[in-house]
């Protein structure tokens, strides 16, 4: 089986097989006291790199080849589930989500409710009674908006004195503030699709996060990567297509 990343060098040399995190010290911090960036932070990834990621538990790293694979309901309706999936991100308050392929259920965190999320079974989201009653459609733009206003309110108000460290104006922006060229969430929805059907690794769970601009996909070997969304779709190509992929979904169950 191919190494995921033989194809996609990361500027943070993360592998599967190792953990990305590089450690540094700070001014007045003692020789015995490192900290650590996180791999992920409220910005997501560091600028410029491609990608980061996480070893997982090394028994299911090496049991992935043996284990029987199973259909799971969210498979049976693959393409329709993240048709609904794309729709929710682009055109209603919906601005994070989590899709268990294999659990199927599906967790979302509103814009209008930003301090809970909800978790749907696959089969009752894609009805189109359930959706109207769940979700608030609104425009993709006042959504990134609204979340950047959030975020400046947060870093820029009262809350301010509980930041540890000053706050640069790029960092109260935040990545929400940046414009997605249109067809990258389409992209991602097919990536997945493409992902979930392939032998040996394929995807266990993924979640898509617009308001810090990443994709974080986990595999049965229980290896975890995190991609930016704009370099999502180049990372499937290269590493599962010999292209970019192109209505690679299988069709509506």
């Amino acid at each position: 089986m191919q190494r995921l990343d033989a194809k996609f060098p990361s500027t943070a040399h993360a592998t599967l097989f190792r953990f990305p995190v590089s450690f540094a010290r700070e001014p007045g911090h003692g020789p015995d006291r490192p900290t650590a960036a996180p791999m992920v932070g409220e910005q997501g990834l560091p600028a410029g790199q491609a990608f980061a990621s996480i070893r997982g538990d090394p028994s299911l790293h090496e049991t992935a080849p043996s284990r029987n694979r199973y259909i799971s309901r969210t498979d049976r309706k693959l393409g329709l589930i993240l048709d609904t999936c794309e729709w929710l991100l682009t055109a209603t308050d919906c601005y994070s989500m989590y899709i268990g392929f294999n659990s199927s259920e599906v967790r979302t965190e509103s814009i209008l409710h930003p301090f809970s999320y909800e978790i749907h079974d696959v089969d009752l989201l894609v009805g189109r009674d359930y959706l109207s009653s769940h979700f608030t459609q609104m425009p993709f733009a006042a959504k990134m908006d609204a979340i950047a206003w959030v975020q400046r309110r947060i870093n820029e108000g009262p809350l301010q004195r509980y930041h540890p460290g000053a706050r640069s104006e790029a960092q109260s922006s935040g990545r929400c503030s940046e414009i997605l060229p249109a067809g990258v969430l389409r992209d991602i929805v097919q990536g997945l699709a493409r992902m979930r059907v392939v032998d040996d690794y394929y995807l266990r769970n993924a979640a898509i996060s617009l308001s810090q601009g990443i994709v974080r996909a986990t595999f049965n070997c229980d290896g975890t990567y995190v991609i930016p969304l704009e370099n999502f779709s180049d990372f499937v190509a290269r590493n599962f297509d010999s292209a970019p992929p192109e209505r690679l979904r299988p069709s509506h169950a």
